[in-house]
């Protein structure tokens, strides 16, 4: 099928804006690959003020080697005047307030491996979901996440929305028999779980709501969340403001792993982040996230809003959020539905993060979801809700003959409403595994059959993630392509070990992508020849023993070839700051 004039004019412009990203991106790529000098398990970002001896107190995280022991924050606190914020039950860290001046010493210690600033993180919004056919795949499977528990670390939950109760239609507004946030605790100071931002309880209604709210007399629409059935596990982590902490939700995910028998805890939602300052394999949040994946949650990421971010000359490039950075999680994107069910008017956001990651260079997103104007469950007087009034929905807009110009719903964009949406899903494929392997009655000498993993469920939203897009947006935006519930749900039968998201690395004769079996690496550069026509998903290998061929994760018309300009002066990883600089002065 041929394209559009308009479809022609998006790639060619595609093809000019990359030319001009990917030569600031690699800028930052080649300095990001300069060795750490001295201080080497202190981040760079505290190395100013240990410079000045100042005795100011700053808030860190001290990763370790092994768990902390009680001798070592007696050390930090008797020693070094230091004064404990938090410290984990299941995550190698610790968080302290701690002299500026003495910092150095607490590197020092043999169980320190790293030290950063406790940074803010923030939750990814700016100011429907029949486009990846959730309706149809609720209708011809019948799942709904009934008795998944999914962690959603955010702002806080509403308790008393109809829509997160247990009525799945014709409750009366406020009224929840059963509340399906079966755990609340903040971990933010002086607040409780309670949502006076807002963003939380949309996120959770987008994952678990019900509709209940919506089914009323006259109603002509149900607002209903990917997997109103499930559970929900309210950690909160911002405040009324909207602000955040590395070291709660650091916090918050250390109790989530510790509660996950408890609450059948297999899902994580995290819709905040920061702008990564260092590797994710020494990014405290990172290293968390990992841990929890592990364990067996699966960890669903907003990518970030920075696509418009050209601060640093890549045209939203290299701007993916910790700890989307990290290759273990699901790192979502945002894409617009144009609110219509038709996929193929969909567009992608221009806010919405893009890869690779800025100093790993993993290629990210994973895949892309609706996020544009999505409706889901409102907090009445929140932040939100006061700072937007006309981001409330009208009851009026829904329902027939219905005058009210407020109702229980509210609008917000973001990959903070995209995430979700994944994270929704990966509660269904769950529930369907567990159905699966309860139908089966293996012999009593019979092992009893695994759970799914975390990476077969991140495999399998890639592989089916719809490739139709792969004309008019590169890898680098969409990732594996846009979430397809139906063919995902349908899919039962691969399973694989390992679902790292690949890296981009640098070579002498070209750029490389770079899978986890460090054995299978595919050129998308020549030094020589230029741009590659490499096709993904023709003979990549994920991990040791899963062959891309058929599957094709990335489809078989994924921009990498010659609609993406590389350009003869571009430096992938160069050691020389003043050569990577000269690129810009030059003008290209």
């Amino acid at each position: 099928m041929s394209m559009s004039g308009k479809a022609k004019g998006n790639a060619n412009h595609l093809g000019g804006s990359l030319r001009w990203a990917l030569c600031g991106l690699l800028i930052l790529m080649g300095l990001s690959s300069l060795a750490l000098a001295d201080r080497a398990r202190i981040s760079k970002e505290l190395h100013g003020k240990i410079d000045q001896r100042s005795t100011a107190m700053v808030d860190c995280i001290v990763q370790t080697h092994q768990a902390p022991s009680a001798a070592d924050l007696d050390n930090a606190s008797n020693n070094l005047a230091a004064i404990p914020k938090h410290r984990y039950s299941k995550l190698n860290a610790y968080a302290v307030r701690i002299p500026a001046n003495r910092l150095e010493e607490l590197s020092n210690d043999a169980n320190v491996k790293y030290i950063t600033p406790d940074r803010q993180v923030r939750p990814h919004f700016d100011y429907r979901t029949e486009t990846v056919q959730i309706d149809d795949a609720f209708t011809l499977y019948g799942f709904s996440g009934r008795g998944i528990g999914v962690a959603v670390i955010d702002s806080g939950i509403s308790t008393v929305h109809s829509d997160l109760g247990s009525v799945v239609g014709g409750a009366t507004v406020g009224a929840v028999p059963s509340s399906r946030v079966v755990y609340s605790e903040s971990f933010v100071k002086a607040e409780d779980a309670g949502d006076r931002f807002g963003h939380g309880t949309h996120v959770a209604g987008i994952i678990a709501g019900n509709g209940a709210a919506s089914q009323v007399p006259g109603s002509n629409y149900k607002f209903q969340g990917v997997a109103p059935e499930a559970n929900l596990i309210n950690l909160k982590v911002l405040d009324q403001n909207g602000v955040g902490t590395v070291s709660t939700v650091m916090a918050a995910i250390d109790r989530a792993i510790a509660l996950k028998a408890t609450y059948n805890i297999r899902v994580m939602n995290i819709s905040l982040g920061h702008l990564p300052m260092e590797s994710y394999l020494i990014d405290p949040l990172c290293q968390a996230v990992e841990l929890a994946w592990q364990s067996g949650i699966v960890v669903v990421v907003a990518a970030g809003n920075e696509g418009n971010n050209n601060s640093a000359g890549t045209q939203g490039y290299a701007t993916i959020t910790s700890p989307g950075t990290d290759p273990y999680v699901i790192t979502v994107g945002a894409a617009n539905t144009m609110e219509t069910i038709d996929r193929l008017d969909d567009i992608m956001t221009g806010y919405s993060s893009k890869g690779p990651t800025a100093i790993d260079h993993v290629l990210k997103p994973d895949l892309v979801a609706p996020g544009n104007r999505l409706v889901s469950t409102r907090m009445p007087g929140s932040f939100l809700d006061l700072k937007f009034p006309a981001n409330i929905v009208p009851e009026s807009s829904y329902v027939t003959g219905s005058s009210r110009t407020d109702s229980e719903y509210f609008t917000l964009s973001g990959t903070s409403m995209a995430a979700p949406v994944v994270a929704g899903t990966v509660a269904l494929m769950i529930e369907q595994d567990q159905w699966l392997r309860s139908s089966v009655s293996p012999a009593p000498s019979a092992p009893s059959l695994a759970p799914i993993s975390p990476a077969t469920i991140k495999y399998r939203l890639m592989k089916h993630a719809h490739k139709s897009w792969s004309k008019l947006y590169d890898t680098l935006t969409i990732g594996a392509g846009y979430l397809n519930v139906l063919d995902t749900l349908a899919d039962t039968s691969e399973n694989v070990s390992s679902s790292l998201s690949p890296s981009l690395i640098s070579q002498k004769d070209g750029i490389y992508i770079q899978f986890s079996d460090l054995n299978q690496m595919f050129k998308v550069y020549d030094a020589v020849t230029g741009a590659s026509s490499v096709i993904w998903g023709t003979g990549g290998v994920w991990g040791s023993s899963v062959i891309w061929g058929t599957s094709v994760i990335w489809g078989t018309s994924v921009i990498w070839g010659t609609s993406v300009i590389w350009g003869t002066s571009v430096i992938w990883g160069t050691s020389d700051p003043s050569a990577a600089l000269t690129i810009l002065g030059n003008g290209e």
